[in-house]
């Protein structure tokens, strides 16, 4: 293990910085917050946290090393997951609703949306 500070303080500048970069959840509930107001924003942060567990669990039972092994599987989840995002996206600026009364209700299903959101992100997971 290395002990020499010319090492460490490049890894430590490196963590930090990586630490202060938002990702697409902080991104996603921010969005959800400025259009929907605070109660939106915090049932994303709810749905984003509830959505990790759903990764915590995956790796629990061995999730990772079908994925691994199965490349096609990751795949599959990586464009499903691209899709929803973009199908919100489209949703959001067309101004669908789908026939609910999303406008008596600002960002009513935005826990609901952040759990899909977080669950099917396209991005590398820990657990892979």
């Amino acid at each position: 293990m290395p002990s020499s500070l010319e090492l460490w303080i490049p890894f430590a500048i490196a963590t930090l910085a990586f630490a202060c970069v938002p990702g697409p959840a902080i991104l996603y509930m921010t969005a959800q917050t400025l259009a929907h107001g605070r109660r939106a924003g915090l049932m994303s942060a709810l749905g984003v946290h509830i959505g990790c567990y759903v990764h915590i669990a995956a790796a629990a039972i061995g999730l990772a090393s079908l994925i691994t092994h199965a490349p096609i599987v990751y795949a599959a989840i990586k464009f499903v997951g691209a899709g929803y995002l973009v199908w919100l996206g489209l949703r959001m600026f067309l101004g669908w609703n789908n026939g609910s009364n999303a406008a008596d209700q600002p960002g009513s299903n935005s826990l609901r949306d952040s759990i899909v959101v977080e669950i099917l992100n396209p991005r590398r997971r820990s657990f892979l």
